[in-house]
């Protein structure tokens, strides 16, 4: 099932690329990447082509929940373009990439820094010009890789968390619904760990305060409101976006990570709820995040 999945992604990217007209030439690939512990993930390659021979920044781009690497398409077009080599991958357990979901665990964490060693090894990418970039789930994991790698010069976390304790568990109330979506998301796109199948099983059961507060000793170690002095210590500059209206990820713990940082930073906020704001940016509109996040990279 998984293979062809794979199959019909690389088939929906190579028809994306080839309608798509863009300034900078790149090549495009669809590669399958081993993971440090064996875990085949499934990724977009992006190569500049006729931009002079590198090497190139690096772009390592994680998707969201429930969303393949061609999330990204459109903006991963244009950065290549303007000569960057960029990396979209899907996150592990969803979709054509192996592995369960952990629910950005140490192992999702640590499949962003293998991508940059492939990248580093199979393209003509800059190992001193290294972003991440991602929306939601791809935001928290770039955040959390951020910290934990240093080589990573650059982050734009759009619309995701800091402190996922405080993210499921706001004010005291669990979310119905926005948890009921992602349990049901992942069920239908990925493959669960035990955490999210526990998870599950109680939100099956409608109690959801208990699935939620079962899972909360395990959500600070996914928070890189905990790693604000790694990240600080690692000098990587942080742009942060979300929307006033997130009833998924609150904005108001963008604001208290945002004071923590003494590394360059940059906070933006838009109306719209969840990740409203970034898609259609991810998609290859016009997009004044997305716009700031290309300029980002710059550091």
């Amino acid at each position: 099932m998984r293979t062809t999945v794979s199959r019909c992604i690389a088939l929906c990217a190579m028809l994306l690329f080839s309608a798509a007209a863009f300034a900078g030439g790149f090549s495009n690939q669809y590669r399958t990447i081993a993971s440090w512990d064996g875990t085949k993930l499934g990724a977009l390659v992006l190569v500049p082509q006729g931009q002079g021979p590198g090497p190139f920044p690096l772009v390592v781009m994680p998707a969201s929940w429930s969303l393949p690497n061609l999330e990204y398409v459109g903006r991963a077009s244009e950065l290549a373009s303007d000569g960057y080599v960029v990396v979209s991958y899907t996150s592990r357990g969803f979709w054509d990439s192996a592995g369960v979901i952990d629910i950005a665990g140490a192992a999702t964490v640590e499949d962003v820094s293998t991508v940059i060693d492939w990248a580093l090894a199979n393209t003509p990418a800059n190992a001193k010009a290294i972003g991440v970039s991602g929306i939601s789930y791809g935001a928290g994991t770039s955040l959390l890789a951020a910290a934990r790698d240093p080589r990573i010069k650059a982050v734009a976390a759009l619309s995701g968390w800091a402190d996922l304790q405080a993210s499921l568990y706001a004010n005291a109330t669990v979310s119905q619904q926005g948890v009921g979506l992602l349990v049901a998301s992942g069920a239908i796109t990925g493959r669960p760990g035990p955490d999210l199948a526990q998870i599950s099983a109680r939100v099956a059961f409608g109690d959801y305060d208990g699935a939620v507060q079962g899972f909360l000793p395990k959500a600070g170690e996914r928070g890189v409101i905990n790693e604000v002095q790694a990240l600080n210590r690692n000098g990587t500059a942080v742009l942060l976006a979300n929307a006033f209206n997130d009833g998924l990820f609150p904005p108001n713990q963008y604001i208290d990570l945002y004071n923590r940082l003494s590394v360059p930073k940059h906070l933006m906020f838009s109306q719209g709820d969840h990740a409203t704001a970034e898609l259609p940016g991810a998609l290859g509109l016009p997009n004044e995040i997305y716009r700031e996040t290309t300029r980002w990279f710059d550091h």
